[in-house]
């Protein structure tokens, strides 16, 4: 058995067409097809990657050389990959798509939920809202944290319905003959409404000052000027509520297809647990210390800026924390 006629084995029996090959290594079908007909011969980054998702070593892909030990230790792994069906992948695709739709709406709830207690606040003070600034206060901040108490049970009981699921992200499965295919099509097709979403959110999100600086060109009196915030707040959760929502439904098929973040690679899963790890705590402090100053000085109507700048520090510090995490060990 030569080359060609063990990459065409191995494909056959996981289940996979050459189109399906072709996606998984980044080459077009028609050069899987040289392959597996002896026309030409694959390149070596792309015999490692074959080796990869055939679960076989290098050495047996090219000279069909094979330890019994490592040949036992395949089998048992073989018996231990649960098969996803057709059925159970549409089922995880349509829970994520619920998921992002809580998750976003939850995260916009967050950013907009000073929103009340700062324009409540300014209107007590020139005497507009017609109670005092303690009553505009305690208004402000019923409605602050009821919107951050709501949010937080959207997040935990986001994943709740995908919990069935969670192998998919922890242990070893494959996909039932022909379900990758579809995944694909219906992932292809989405993406025009994942760069839309990406796009428009951007784009709200860069907008989102012109109602501030509007305000202030116009010479606006205090309480448009701190409207001009709120409704800052408004759009910018709108642009991130978009932003969130595509990138976990896009998410999902990462997922199925073990691409990206989501590959088989032990390696890259750990990357992408630290990573979570980093970004909860850091999040975490940053709405602690939110809240802290702006309970001590009580300028919620500058405080928020404390997001704005996390928001762009953000990328900087988790390279710094991994980069260090990395010398450490």
């Amino acid at each position: 058995m030569n080359l060609s006629e063990r990459i065409t084995e191995q494909r056959r029996i996981k289940g996979w067409s050459q189109e399906e090959l072709a996606y998984r290594l980044g080459v077009s079908r028609q050069a899987v097809s040289k392959w597996e007909s002896s026309q030409s011969t694959p390149d070596l980054e792309r015999i490692i990657q074959m080796s990869e998702l055939f679960g076989v070593t290098t050495d047996w892909l090219l000279k069909g050389e094979i330890r019994e030990s490592y040949r036992n230790e395949e089998d048992q792994r073989q018996q231990n990959i649960r098969i996803v069906t057709r059925e159970e992948a549409m089922d995880f695709l349509n829970q994520r798509s619920l998921k992002a739709q809580k998750i976003a709406f939850a995260t916009m709830l967050c950013i907009v939920s000073p929103a009340p207690l700062i324009v409540l606040v300014a209107m007590a003070e020139q005497g507009i809202a017609g109670f005092s600034d303690n009553t505009a206060a305690l208004i402000g901040l019923i409605a602050l944290f009821g919107m951050i108490a709501y949010a937080v049970y959207l997040f935990i009981i986001s994943g709740a319905k995908e919990e069935p699921y969670r192998f998919l992200k922890t242990g070893s499965y494959e996909l039932e003959a022909g379900v990758a295919e579809r995944i694909m099509e219906r992932k292809s097709r989405y993406m025009v409404t994942y760069h839309q979403g990406i796009s428009s959110g951007v784009v709200l999100c860069i907008l989102s000052v012109v109602p501030l600086l509007a305000s202030g060109l116009l010479e606006l009196n205090d309480v448009m000027v701190v409207g001009s915030v709120g409704l800052l707040l408004v759009i910018v959760a709108s642009g991130v509520r978009m932003i969130i929502c595509v990138s976990i439904i896009r998410s999902g098929f990462s997922v199925l297809l073990q691409e990206e973040e989501y590959s088989v690679s032990a390696r890259k899963r750990k990357e992408n647990k630290k990573n979570d790890i980093i970004s909860s705590t850091y999040w975490s402090i940053v709405t602690a210390g939110y809240l802290l100053w702006s309970f001590l000085s009580h300028d919620w109507h500058i405080t928020w800026l404390v997001f704005a700048v996390a928001g762009v520090l953000y990328e900087p510090v988790r390279m710094f924390i991994s980069s260090s995490m990395h010398i450490d060990r």
